[in-house]
């Protein structure tokens, strides 16, 4: 509250899931714009402008072009996307955390595909679930890198064939440099997201992956890599959806 009467900003931007009211009350008080983004709190009403791409709410701007991306999406997004016959790489990552381990369940269910000649698999720093990830990756014929805390996660993405993603802003990255992908959702609210995504043509949700059997999972990983024309569709879908430039759209 001292600050804000000190500093008298003329805008302010939340970004948080959560905003409780008194704390937006506070802000209309001393700021003259109020922004929210991605937030799904009971305060975010009482903001004077709502960015909710990740969790649509009535009265938000909701649409995809407004996805905040790091810089190097965009870049990578202007540039072509080669779509093989054939896929080459697959990406697995489920975020930062991975809270309930569908990582060494997903390299499970896919590291004995004939489809897939090499994968990598992304995880996060607060990834707790090393044990079970080495013995997943100890059964798999399918060779498999494993990097920790990356910085070149656009890099990844652009250069993998097929994704398994998590529901949250990973898809949306995917999207931006066209790649195509199979979500894997890492909560349950994720998959409203998801489904919007595929039902644009961008991505196919699997569902939650507590739900999610192996088979299902190994199934549609197969008949995807071996669809190309579908992984060019999502392909372009997604980059027509999606061009790394929200932030600035924000902005303005």
């Amino acid at each position: 509250r001292r600050l804000l009467g000190e500093f008298r900003p003329d805008v302010a931007v939340i970004n948080q899931l959560q905003s409780p009211p008194a704390l937006m009350t506070l802000y209309q008080a001393h700021v003259r714009l109020v922004v929210t983004i991605d937030d799904v709190g009971e305060g975010a009403v009482l903001a004077d402008l709502r960015i909710n791409v990740l969790y649509q709410a009535p009265g938000a701007v909701t649409d995809c072009s407004y996805i905040m991306l790091r810089r190097e999406f965009a870049t990578l997004h202007a540039r072509a996307k080669p779509i093989r016959d054939a896929v080459q790489e697959l990406l697995i990552t489920q975020g930062g955390a991975d809270t309930y381990g569908f990582t060494p369940r997903i390299v499970e269910a896919v590291g004995r595909l004939s489809v897939i000649p090499h994968g990598t698999v992304v995880v996060g720093p607060a990834f707790r679930h090393d044990c079970q990830l080495q013995e997943a990756l100890d059964e798999a014929t399918v060779p498999m890198s494993v990097v920790r805390d990356t910085h070149r996660m656009a890099e990844l993405m652009w250069n993998a064939d097929l994704a398994i993603t998590a529901g949250g802003l990973t898809m949306f990255e995917l999207a931006c440099v066209g790649t195509p992908s199979l979500v894997v959702c890492g909560e349950r609210f994720e998959v409203e997201t998801a489904e919007r995504l595929e039902r644009a043509g961008v991505g196919r949700c699997l569902g939650f992956g507590g739900d999610l059997e192996a088979g299902r999972l190994s199934g549609a990983v197969e008949a995807l890599a071996r669809d190309a024309a579908a992984r060019s569709a999502m392909s372009d879908r997604g980059k027509q959806l999606i061009d790394g430039h929200g932030a600035q759209r924000i902005v303005q």
